[in-house]
């Protein structure tokens, strides 16, 4: 499988353009769209209109600073600091979940964390005794939201002399509510905002997808399948009464992305499944072939993954098919490269496969 972002990548600054190539470069936002507006703090109620968030922040303080990126709010009660930031994971864990797997983490790193206590009312909480990196001691206080791939996560700190000690910093995080799940993830809200888009527009959903399968070499970022699963097939959902309604080209996008975060999982048999609606929705995007001969070469992909080496040869000879023509779907570099196609280069057939494909004329 090449990287979605090689083979089929709807550009992250070229999204509002889509993947159909006849969209217009800018598309207008729905009628019934209404322009993002940045977080609003006012009588105790943070509310964030892109995610769909609102949180009761009861007695604190905001903190007139730079808005860092992931982090939704900074305040303070008092002298206890308040944070709220926003965390992906490519896990599903419960809000209780999590909390128990940041203690251990914790406790791998040796951290100190002197008169812990944890509950789970009114959400999961951590409170213990922590030690700054200047050696300075603090009371420190954690809650956990989560909602999907996502945790929205409150820290609370104070220093040991603060007033009313550690149920102080614990009642910092009493009362604090969160909105519902909105399906939006942190990439597609850098990539929307940056193409003037809303956050449930499928193609930006489909951008965001695409690198969260991107290898870490490229991003920095360990690829998150689950995650571009998740949008995928969001996207999927979205895209009727979307900008992107009745175009084909994006529909194929939308699942070829799908089947990548699927292979990337080991979902083999769901990935398959997928692209075997791809190879139908190729059909309707070109009459010369190259989207079917993309699709085709994730088909010999998955199933040199899987063992299915018969399956995997024939895939490869469809989609050279007609390379004479139009063009390979894949270079001689990405054919030696692609781990997916490692059972294919250890059969003798593969030799032979590489003096009879066709090249580009």
């Amino acid at each position: 499988m090449k990287s979605a972002y090689v083979l089929v990548l709807v550009a992250a600054s070229a999204v509002a353009a889509s993947a159909e190539d006849q969209a217009p470069p800018t598309p207008p936002r729905p009628a019934a769209r209404k322009p993002v507006e940045p977080p609003k703090f006012a009588d105790g109620k943070l509310t964030d209109t892109y995610w769909g968030v609102t949180y009761a922040l009861p007695g604190l303080e905001q903190k007139k600073v730079e808005r860092q990126f992931g982090k939704l709010f900074e305040g303070k009660a008092g002298r206890v600091q308040i944070e709220v930031g926003v965390f992906e994971y490519a896990d599903q864990f419960s809000a209780k979940e999590r909390r128990d797997a940041d203690k251990k983490k914790w406790e791998d790193k040796r951290r100190l964390m002197d008169e812990y206590a944890q509950g789970d009312d009114p959400t999961p909480w951590a409170t213990f005794v922590g030690e700054a990196p200047s050696g300075d001691k603090r009371r420190e206080a954690y809650a956990w939201f989560a909602r999907g791939p996502r945790a929205f996560v409150v820290h609370a700190s104070a220093a040991m002399d603060a007033e009313g000690g550690a149920e102080a910093v614990k009642a910092a995080l009493g009362g604090l509510t969160v909105g519902p799940e909105t399906g939006a993830a942190v990439l597609v809200q850098v990539v929307a905002r940056k193409n003037g888009l809303p956050w449930d527009d499928p193609g930006a959903m489909d951008a965001g997808a695409q690198q969260y399968l991107q290898d870490e070499a490229a991003t920095g970022v360990a690829p998150r399948p689950a995650i571009a699963e998740d949008l995928a097939r969001r996207a999927i959902a979205y895209q009727p009464g979307s900008r992107l309604e009745n175009k084909p080209a994006a529909t194929l996008q939308f699942h070829v992305t799908l089947s990548h975060a699927q292979m990337r999982q080991r979902k083999f048999d769901e990935a398959l499944a997928t692209l075997t609606t791809c190879v139908e929705l190729a059909k309707k995007t070109d009459t010369s072939g190259p989207s079917g001969a993309s699709v085709q070469y994730d088909l010999a992909c998955c199933f040199s993954l899987m063992g299915r080496l018969d399956d995997a040869f024939a895939a490869l000879e469809r989609a050279w098919a007609r390379a004479a023509d139009w063009g390979p779907p894949a270079t001689d570099d990405d054919l030696k490269g692609d781990k997916d196609l490692e059972n294919c280069r250890k059969d003798p057939r593969w030799t032979k496969f590489l003096a009879g494909k066709p090249t580009k004329q």
